[in-house]
């Protein structure tokens, strides 16, 4: 398929109208020094960070679809293929290198008991696993669990960006692919065996509509758009990638002017930490503008000495995950807006507006959505949204750059 099928006149898509492999491709030739990643690689991170740029990504890709062909044969009926890995940035890679190859990729929490293992592989059909080389002991567990699994080491990014960096064949366009299936996510399993969630190439549209839904006159919209920055400017996201919110962060650079900034994938985030990136990045003149991080990173930053003062310089914290502790929400209330997600892995995060800071505890629902608080018993209501023509209409209609 042509370029111009897709990019009319050298222009990209409407939005909500892209699929993620051509637009990889169309910016990485139009922009290709635009910064995707900030990358801390070691548990030191006073030692920096390293800057990922699209075309880094791009030739990444490519030569991972290509890997992925030899090794495990190109999917004509969307298999799947597993990933497990340290949190980094190959997580994104293998994510767009498996849709080129036709696989719908299934990201496995670190976290996973065996017998969740065996029940999301055995859930998905899953015959052919990948794992990066600082997790092969737990992909060859994996595979004494599962006989007849392929297992293969995926190279290193280093490696992968002196691979085949021709451009891997990807020809469908958005009205054919639009519900292909191409990411699966699992529940937590805390409550039963994890559940897989299985994402489109439609659900990652509807993450780059957002942007269309109209302003309410003197609030701030509160979706992912929130990540769209006029100057390249940076956030930091601690969610592992194998989390639905982490695969989403991971790909916001691509869909969204912004530019994620990556922690250790040796240690967990904590506050302490992420009070040290802050400190870096302000070091190189890197403008930081939101945090998206479990609350427990929150609750842990506001007690470093200077933890108030470095997030007062932010536009926002957002948080997901379990509820924030509220002494903690009013300090952070003073000096940043805080935006708590609501939704699930087939929805994501609801739509809503940013709350006034006073209110922060509180979700204050999209007014342009059609959200209703149903009453299900005594006092308890049920969130249901409701189907709108005019509004779905609206969303669809082109409206340009």
């Amino acid at each position: 398929m042509a370029d111009s099928e897709v990019f009319t006149n050298g222009e990209r898509p409407f939005y909500g109208q892209k699929l993620l492999p051509h637009l990889l491709r169309e910016v990485s030739k139009s922009d290709p020094q635009k910064p995707w990643a900030l990358v801390f690689e070691t548990s030191d991170i006073f030692k920096g960070f390293r800057t990922v740029n699209v075309r880094d990504i791009s030739n990444a890709v490519n030569a991972t679809a290509w890997w992925m062909h030899n090794q495990l044969g190109r999917s004509d009926h969307f298999e799947t293929v597993a990933y497990i890995g340290i949190s980094d940035i190959r997580y994104e890679i293998v994510h767009l290198a498996s849709i080129n190859c036709g696989y719908k990729l299934l990201c496995i929490s670190v976290r996973n008991s065996d017998s969740g293992y065996l029940s999301l592989l055995e859930a998905t059909k899953c015959t052919k696993f990948v794992c990066s080389s600082e997790l092969l002991a737990k992909g060859k567990h994996i595979k004494d669990l599962v006989p007849n699994l392929q297992l293969v080491q995926l190279p290193s990014f280093d490696e992968m960006l002196s691979g085949n960096i021709a451009d891997y064949p990807y020809d469908k366009i958005f009205a054919e692919a639009e519900n292909d299936p191409v990411l699966i996510c699992h529940t937590s399993g805390s409550t039963g065996a994890p559940k897989p969630i299985t994402l489109t190439n439609g659900n990652w549209a509807v993450i780059d509509n957002l942007r269309k839904i109209p302003k309410t006159l003197g609030r701030k919209n509160q979706d992912w758009s929130l990540f769209n920055y006029e100057n390249r400017d940076c956030f930091l996201s601690s969610f592992p990638p194998f989390h639905a919110t982490g695969m989403i962060a991971m790909a916001l650079p691509l869909l969204y002017n912004s530019v994620i900034v990556v922690p250790p994938p040796d240690r967990p985030a904590t506050g302490e930490s992420c009070l040290e990136i802050m400190h870096v990045l302000e070091r190189h003149h890197r403008t930081l503008r939101g945090l998206l991080v479990p609350p427990t990173v929150l609750e842990q930053l506001v007690q470093e000495p200077d933890g108030l003062q470095q997030t007062s310089k932010l536009d926002f914290v957002m948080f997901t995950g379990g509820p924030l502790a509220p002494s903690v929400g009013d300090r952070l209330s003073q000096v940043t807006d805080i935006c708590q997600l609501i939704g699930s892995t087939e929805t994501g995060p609801l739509p809503g507006l940013v709350p006034e800071r006073k209110n922060w505890s509180y979700f204050e629902w999209q007014p342009f959505y059609k959200i209703d608080m149903e009453a299900w018993a005594d006092d308890a209501f049920e969130l249901v949204i409701r189907r709108c023509r005019l509004f779905t209409a609206r969303l669809t209609k082109n409206s340009g750059q």
